[in-house]
């Protein structure tokens, strides 16, 4: 069985991996922020884009479950359908 982790737990948890994130950004260094390859054609500060792009609709998905309403709509155009894979590569190509 699964034990709902405590909110201290969760707020510890977070603060490891936004600890842990900010030491890999560091890593990367601002010279190679911008440099292709990350992804393709992709830079990492392309990546981050594009990461945190789709977070925000998950957080506001979590958000409004929380409050018992409804999401905010997405920040990508509403005809682009998550359910399609060419529906979420256009939505990855609006993000980029």
């Amino acid at each position: 069985m699964y034990a709902t982790p405590s909110k201290a737990a969760l707020l510890e948890l977070i603060d490891h991996e936004r600890v842990a994130w900010e030491q890999f950004v560091a890593e990367v260094g601002e010279d190679r922020m911008l440099q292709p390859g990350a992804m393709g054609d992709w830079t990492f500060k392309d990546v981050v884009a594009h990461l945190s792009g789709w977070r925000t609709k998950t957080l506001s998905q979590l958000d409004a479950a929380q409050s018992g309403q409804s999401p905010a709509p997405p920040p990508w155009p509403a005809e682009l359908d998550e359910d399609t894979d060419s529906g979420v590569d256009q939505m990855n190509d609006w993000i980029y």
